[in-house]
């Protein structure tokens, strides 16, 4: 008799996660669009504010949160790998503080995502931006310089 070979373990912390515990705590596909929606949405709102160390900040995480979506969701590689040059030119824009830049960029690349949830089937996900951000960020130019 042989016995079950103990399963791998990963430290995260005080926790030891099993690799299908770390699985499991893994986004799926409806997780990953509101994280991604949410960060492209304070982007918009934040570049058009004059915050541009928030809007980098949300277009870097959307790219992170992108690439992680085309890991986990392989069937949808294609049109990630179609998003990301769309993208980097929102996050290219946001690093330079470039509102000419940025607004033709974020309206290319959410047009392009809207295109592909429609050609994917999930034509029911459409961004959109609301007019007004949900209020619980300072979206607008903030003085870092220490007050003396």
């Amino acid at each position: 008799m042989t016995e079950d070979p103990k399963p791998l373990t990963v430290k995260k912390g005080r926790a030891e996660l099993t690799l299908e515990q770390i699985a499991a705590a893994l986004p799926i596909a409806e997780d990953s669009m509101f994280m991604i929606g949410e960060q492209w949405s304070t982007c918009v709102h934040a570049a058009r504010g004059g915050n541009w160390r928030l809007a980098t900040l949300c277009a870097k995480h959307v790219r992170k949160l992108i690439n992680t979506f085309g890991m986990l969701n392989p069937h949808y590689a294609q049109g990630v790998e179609t998003f990301k040059p769309l993208l980097e030119a929102v996050v290219s824009a946001c690093e330079k503080r470039d509102a000419a830049a940025f607004e033709p960029a974020f309206k290319a690349a959410t047009d392009a995502a809207n295109a592909e949830h429609v050609g994917t089937g999930h034509g029911f996900v459409l961004w959109k931006i609301p007019p007004t951000h949900r209020g619980d960020l300072e979206l607008g130019p903030i003085d870092l310089a220490p007050k003396g």
